[in-house]
């Protein structure tokens, strides 16, 4: 990653999410087991957000999706890990967000590194 700033975003249509969660193999392929604990269409698609925003971010390839997880801080705060896979050691930090509106989720990722 470049020294600096770098953020990434995406938008997810919420319906797309509901048509993904008939199937069990292309939601195991996306998302953690953690994350489908909360087995809702909506906060599904902001991890999935979330992954995407961060792809563009950190500059991960497309397929990279169990290499994220996405938890809540007790605050109910997105926070954004990474698998040990992922060098972060250029991170000074890493932070997300997700909104929802309208049958839509929205997320921002923003890395500052060294």
């Amino acid at each position: 990653m470049k020294p600096g700033v770098n953020i990434g975003c995406d938008v997810v249509k919420i319906s797309r999410i509901e048509g993904m969660m008939s199937s069990q193999t292309a939601l195991k392929k996306v998302f953690q087991p953690s994350e489908l604990s909360r087995f809702d269409a909506e906060h599904l698609a902001g991890i999935f957000a979330v992954k995407e925003a961060a792809f563009k971010t950190l500059g991960l390839s497309s397929d990279s999706w169990l290499l994220l997880e996405v938890k809540n801080l007790p605050s109910g705060k997105p926070e954004l890990i990474l698998a040990d896979q992922i060098n972060g050691s250029s991170l000074l930090s890493l932070d997300c967000s997700i909104s929802h509106d309208d049958g839509l989720a929205f997320a921002v990722v923003v890395a500052v590194n060294k």
